[in-house]
């Protein structure tokens, strides 16, 4: 067996290394490397509870609206309803769904949805606050508006 066929492929095979290595260099800006603080998750962002100012759950992300940019353009919230039953989903700008950490929600008893069920005290639940721009995605967001504002808002239809 000749060794130039040997010698030939492992060329190729080291040439074809170093032209696939250059084509992506640290500074391509077609490739984004990691995420930043601050940003969502598109995974995490549908299904993640909407809370008012006044800590009641209003409702859940159930779809985002993209422009013909690629940029969301409306957060579609499924809102009312029991188990189902009677649910709508209406369409706010997406300018208007707020992190927790952007909103302070606190009600009369001074606990936030960050609290249900748990017995700590307030620099705890400030901490935690804080961590979650570290994190990306919160575990909650927050819409102003009044249950009155919901019940009177258009039902959202999706145009196919």
């Amino acid at each position: 067996m000749s060794k130039l066929p040997v010698i030939a492929l492992v060329a190729a095979a080291l040439l074809s290394g170093r032209v696939a290595a250059e084509t992506v260099s640290p500074t391509d800006q077609r490739f984004v490397r990691e995420s930043k603080v601050g940003q969502w998750k598109a995974s995490k962002t549908l299904g993640l509870k909407i809370y008012n100012d006044k800590n009641e759950n209003i409702g859940q992300i159930t779809e985002l609206i993209f422009d013909k940019q690629g940029q969301i353009e409306a957060v579609v919230i499924g809102v009312g309803g029991f188990l189902g039953v009677g649910k709508r989903e209406i369409a706010v700008p997406l300018g208007e769904i707020k992190s927790p950490s952007q909103e302070k929600l606190k009600d009369t008893s001074g606990s936030t949805p960050l609290d249900a069920g748990k017995s700590e005290n307030k620099s705890n639940n400030d901490e935690k606050r804080a961590k979650m721009e570290d994190i990306g995605t919160p575990p909650y967001a927050v819409l102003k508006m009044t249950s009155d504002d919901l019940k009177s808002a258009p039902e959202f239809k999706m145009v196919q």
